[in-house]
C-alpha cells in the first residue's frame, strides 16, 4: 500500500517510495506543514517560500530582547525573521529521506532541515541554532 503522501511518479510503475523519495500533497488551504524528528522546528511550504518556527530561543532576538521564534524562507534565498505561529495543523514528521512539496526538496540535517526551491536552487537551512538563506 503506497504511502498516504505519496504520488505515483511520472515514470509508470515506479513509486516515490520505491526510488527514495516521499512525495507530500498539499491539505485543503494549499500548504504542507513538516516537523523534524526531535519536533523542535516546524515548518509550513508553500509553492513561493517556507515559514519555520521553534519555541526554543536560539534564534536572533527583538529590539525588546526578547527571541524571534519564526523565520520565512524564500525562493530567492532570502529570509526575514516574523512573528507568527503555525497553530495545531497536522504536520508529517521527517525522516532520513528526501521529501518534496510544492517545488521544494526537503533534506533532514543534523539538528534541522533544508529546502531547497527546484526552480531556483535558493533556499533555506533551518535549525534550532540558527537559520540561513542560500
Amino acid at each position: 500500500m503506497d504511502h498516504p503522501y505519496e504520488r505515483r511518479d511520472a515514470s509508470p510503475g515506479v513509486s516515490a517510495r520505491q526510488i527514495g523519495v516521499v512525495v507530500l500533497q498539499p491539505d485543503s488551504h494549499g500548504v504542507v506543514a513538516v516537523e523534524t524528528q526531535s519536533g523542535s522546528i516546524s515548518c509550513l511550504v508553500q509553492r513561493d517560500w517556507v515559514a519555520c518556527e521553534t519555541p526554543l530561543t536560539n534564534w536572533p532576538l527583538h529590539d525588546d530582547g526578547t527571541p524571534y521564534h519564526s523565520v520565512v524562507g524564500y525562493a530567492d534565498g532570502s529570509v526575514a525573521w516574523v512573528d507568527g505561529q503555525m497553530g495545531d495543523v497536522p504536520r508529517t514528521r521527517l525522516d532520513d529521506r528526501e521529501h518534496r512539496a510544492l517545488g521544494w526538496t526537503i533534506v533532514a540535517v543534523e539538528d534541522g532541515v533544508r529546502f531547497i526551491n527546484d526552480e531556483t536552487g535558493h533556499g533555506i537551512c533551518v535549525t534550532t541554532r540558527r537559520a540561513h538563506g542560500f
